[in-house]
Parts: C-alpha cells; structure tokens; sequence
C-alpha cells in the first residue's frame, strides 16, 4: 500500500492528471502480463485493490498474456488457497471486484 501510495504522490506532484495515473496503473505489468488489480487480487490485498478501483477510469477486466485471466480470477485463486475459516473475511475481495464491474467469465 506504501508503494501505491508514493507513485500516486510522485504522479500528483508531476501534475499528471487522474487519467494518467489511472493509465499508469492500467498499462504497469508485471513479466505475465499482470496488471496492479491483479497482481493485489492474487495476494488479497484488499487495502490495495480498494484504492486501485477508487481511480477514475480504471480498467477492471484487464487480462494477463499468460492464461488470460483477469483479476476476479486471481481473486478466487487466492481465497480457495485459504482456510475455510478465513473465507469470509477475503470473500470481501470477490464481491468488491464484482461491485466494480469485473467480469465474471
């Protein structure tokens, strides 16, 4: 979340607009092609993917290179690696990506 927030701080200070920092963050992938909502997803980093998703124009349903799968996705992959018993707390997670508008195929 640090990390999150000292780029959107650097971009503010370049006098980039909301769009470019939703760009910024559109287009940074990691080596698979994940996006930063995917990569927060796949770890259930809910903090991250709240502040991500409160960006204007944010893309949601960005599709890795690898197996084209978009954060929703990484998000289901990440809570059936939990405890049964901790399902409810990052089920969070599923239901804002949803909120969002991510889609669910």
């Amino acid at each position: 979340m640090e990390l999150l927030e000292e780029i959107q701080t650097e971009l503010n200070e370049s006098n980039a607009t909301s769009d470019d920092i939703s760009n910024f963050f559109n287009n940074a992938v990691d080596t698979l092609g994940n996006c930063a909502l995917a990569v927060a997803s796949m770890y259930g980093s809910i903090e991250v993917v709240d502040a991500l998703l409160d960006l204007d124009s944010f893309e949601v349903d960005i599709e890795n290179r690898r197996d084209g799968d978009a954060a929703l996705h990484k998000a289901v992959s990440y809570i059936n690696k939990q405890k049964p018993s901790e399902w409810e707390t990052v089920n969070g997670l599923v239901y804002m990506l949803l909120d969002a508008g991510c889609p669910p195929t």
